[in-house]
């Protein structure tokens, strides 16, 4: 038998990806109406969430979709994102439809009786939805980044040294000033 730990998760990750803090206090307290107006803050969270999940599948699935050429990496974080996306709004709604009108009282029980899997379960939709705007990110940068075709910002970063970055840059800042300085927009004097 193997006496390796299974390491364990550290708080700062559980503060962030559950309202861990909230549930505690609201466990604290017997005020229904308040585990009422935490249930209601869930199920416009999780609205809002389906809604930028909605929004991220259409647009990934156009431009995976498109028949545009695209790298293995983007590819793979498109359909990361797609999947993400899914995983998310199917969770919110089913958590809309579960949670959507259980009493105070009944929430409360709930989480007094199953307080990790209550916080698992009602952190679900904002997980994978963090899931999916990471990777759809990931997947835009990729797609400019191995772009052929691209437009001149990409391609100042990309050609353009340091320094010659940093010249061109005082250039326009210099020649902005000296249009603001005279009034002579659109003279040709510039």
């Amino acid at each position: 038998m193997s006496s390796a730990r299974i390491p364990s998760i550290p708080p700062m990750f559980w503060d962030w990806a559950t309202p861990r803090k909230i549930v505690l206090h609201l466990l604290e307290r017997r005020n229904y109406s308040d585990w009422e107006t935490f249930r209601d803050s869930l199920v416009n969270k999780w609205t809002n969430l389906n809604v930028l999940g909605g929004l991220i599948m259409g647009g990934i699935s156009t431009v995976i979709f498109s028949g545009l050429s695209l790298s293995n990496k983007a590819f793979t974080f498109g359909v990361v994102a797609l999947l993400s996306s899914l995983i998310s709004i199917g969770f919110g709604v089913g958590l809309i439809y579960v949670l959507g009108d259980v009493s105070g009282p009944r929430l409360h029980h709930i989480g007094t009786t199953y307080p990790n899997l209550f916080l698992f379960s009602i952190s679900i939709p904002q997980t994978w939805a963090t899931m999916s705007f990471v990777t759809f990110f990931l997947c835009v940068c990729f797609i400019v980044w191995e772009a052929e075709n691209k437009g001149w910002v990409v391609r100042v970063w990309r050609d353009i040294p340091l320094p010659r970055l940093h010249i061109y840059f005082a250039r326009q800042r210099d020649r902005e000033s000296r249009i603001g300085r005279t009034g002579l927009i659109g003279s040709g004097q510039d």
